[in-house]
């Protein structure tokens, strides 16, 4: 950008914008914030976005939005979850079945009063079960 005596002024570049496209935090939190909390369509986003705010936004980057976030999420909030339900005077543990892409899974949970710890597997009980719980109990 040049001011009106033809000096240059550079800004150096965010370090996270790694991509051509770049979305800040405040897009993609809103975008999350609207998908997973107010269980707002993909479509009806993508229009909301773009009448609001000018943004295009394609079905595939909300879907990224989403899965990046779970996985960063993932790997604080368990083993906090873990750590927060051993420290409890009572814990749940149980498990049910669940349909995932046409395949059979199953929904292993964990829980106490105030934490809860929910985990698909393609395996019933077994291992995670006792793994997780073990961890709990500091078997």
């Amino acid at each position: 950008m040049r001011n009106q005596r033809g000096q240059q002024r550079t800004a150096t570049f965010p370090a996270d914008a790694k991509r051509p496209i770049q979305y800040g935090h405040s897009v993609i939190a809103h975008a999350v914030y609207l998908s997973m909390y107010q269980l707002i369509p993909y479509e009806r986003l993508q229009n909301q976005f773009q009448d609001m705010f000018g943004v295009d936004l394609s079905m595939g980057t909300l879907v990224n939005f989403n899965q990046q976030l779970a996985e960063r999420l993932h790997r604080v909030f368990k083993p906090l979850a873990i750590e927060q339900i051993a420290l409890a005077d009572v814990a749940c543990a149980d498990e049910t079945g669940v349909n995932i892409n046409a395949s059979r899974h199953w929904v292993h949970g964990i829980s106490s009063t105030h934490w809860a710890l929910l985990t698909p597997h393609k395996q019933r009980g077994g291992y995670w079960r006792v793994t997780s719980l073990q961890r709990c109990i500091g078997a």
